[in-house]
């Protein structure tokens, strides 16, 4: 009888933890969907802007908003200080080994490809999703392989999770929550480049795979329509 006990009692445990593995698994992937299905993907079903763009996605008015950030010099800024600039905005983290470093040379290229006029107005910018190690100075040196024109943006925790939220970004540690790893992890985040006219307002948002050329193009429609 008793080895019976223990045989039913193993499997009453063994169905337990079982049950309690699903409903884990069942709230990360809530989770997960939660968060992507907040990310500018979803306003690719609304469809392209209107006709004379080529990959340009409007976004209407569901992006952008107030917000409060550190540039890489250590100047408090918001998102009034660029009032005679347009804006391009793209999310990521220093230690990206790939994906930043390819939006940052696609942004320079783009630039490269609109017209000097037009170009001359926007202000790239490269806002951390990482400011724990993203310091001003550690963002300092990141940008120093790019464009001058590039500005830098960090904050606290709170800070960068608000912007993060402005814009629907994705961004999540890659390892366990409970990783003692304060130095070596990196980030999973979406790569979504954002286009903001001179008062903040959200005016087009571009994907990873978007020609630059295409982009350029679209940049100076935008523009001119803006300006006119």
């Amino acid at each position: 009888m008793t080895g019976t006990g223990n045989h039913v009692k193993i499997k009453i445990l063994l169905y337990a933890l079982t049950l309690v593995s699903v409903v884990l698994l069942v709230f990360l992937l809530t989770q997960i969907q939660q968060s992507r299905n907040n990310s500018p993907s979803v306003v690719f079903e609304k469809g392209r802007q209107d006709d004379g763009l080529r990959v340009a996605i409007n976004p209407g008015d569901a992006f952008g908003g107030d917000f409060t950030m550190i540039d890489h010099t250590g100047r408090e800024v918001t998102q009034d200080s660029w009032p005679d600039n347009y804006r391009l905005m793209f999310f990521g983290f220093s230690h990206c080994p790939d994906i930043c470093i390819a939006a940052l040379i696609k942004i320079e290229d783009v630039l490269e490809k609109m017209q000097e006029k037009q170009a001359a107005e926007i202000t790239p910018i490269f806002i951390t999703a990482d400011p724990e190690r993203d310091t001003p100075e550690v963002i300092t040196g990141f940008l120093s392989d790019f464009d001058p024109a590039f500005v830098g943006l960090t904050g606290n925790r709170e800070q960068v999770d608000h912007i993060i939220g402005l814009f629907r970004v994705y961004a999540r540690r890659a390892d366990p929550p409970d990783s003692e790893s304060t130095e070596n992890y990196l980030i999973d985040h979406s790569a979504y480049i954002y286009f903001l006219a001179p008062d903040g307002k959200a005016l087009a948002i571009f994907r990873e795979s978007d020609r630059a050329e295409d982009m350029a193009h679209d940049l100076d429609t935008l523009i001119k329509r803006h300006g006119s």
